[in-house]
């Protein structure tokens, strides 16, 4: 019996726990997230039709999160169609849900992938993936897409704060960033 009421106070413990960390993320501490608090089963996911612009902010960002990890290799590089359970990982989706099935999935299949999207304009929206997290990095063009994973692999340079961003620009080299 006591046992029993052992396990049950471990697991009320972690849940605890894990409700705490969960209401408590927030962009103003990436990259640590990633590099300290959820280190394993990071995985960067592209759709399989994706833009070679979202590849290349997924290798943006890849890479700037890895020099913020000492130079440890951090994370993997998935395909959207190789995820079979999202909560299995902690997520950087880039690329919008017209681009990429796991996107959509995670946004709850929006009807229309586009709705939200307006041209010149990304959203950064990070959330609770069961036990792990999620980051969305998407626009309504791949170029909005790779301007968003642009501000995230220069974190340092832009006051990220919240659960979600809009990034808005023209170019590659003129961001600006909005809390929504």
């Amino acid at each position: 019996m006591k046992t029993l009421h052992f396990h049950i106070i471990l697991g009320l413990a972690a849940l605890a726990a894990f409700s705490v960390i969960a209401s408590d993320i927030d962009l103003i501490d990436y990259p640590e997230i990633f590099t300290e608090s959820y280190d394993d089963n990071i995985v960067f996911v592209i759709g399989d039709f994706a833009d070679v612009a979202d590849a290349i902010g997924s290798v943006d960002v890849a890479t700037s999160l890895q020099a913020a990890a000492g130079n440890e290799l951090i994370g993997t590089a998935k395909l959207a169609s190789e995820i079979e359970d999202p909560s299995d990982y902690n997520i950087i989706a880039i690329g919008g849900p017209c681009a990429n099935a796991l996107t959509s999935r995670l946004m709850g299949y929006p009807a229309n992938c586009n709705e939200g999207f307006v041209p010149g304009k990304a959203v950064i929206r990070l959330f609770s993936n069961g036990d792990r997290i999620a980051l969305i990095v998407a626009g309504a063009t791949a170029i909005d897409t790779q301007r968003a994973c642009r501000v995230l692999a220069r974190y340092d340079s832009y006051d990220l704060v919240g659960r979600e961003m809009i990034v808005e620009g023209t170019n590659l080299q003129d961001m600006v960033l909005k809390q929504k």
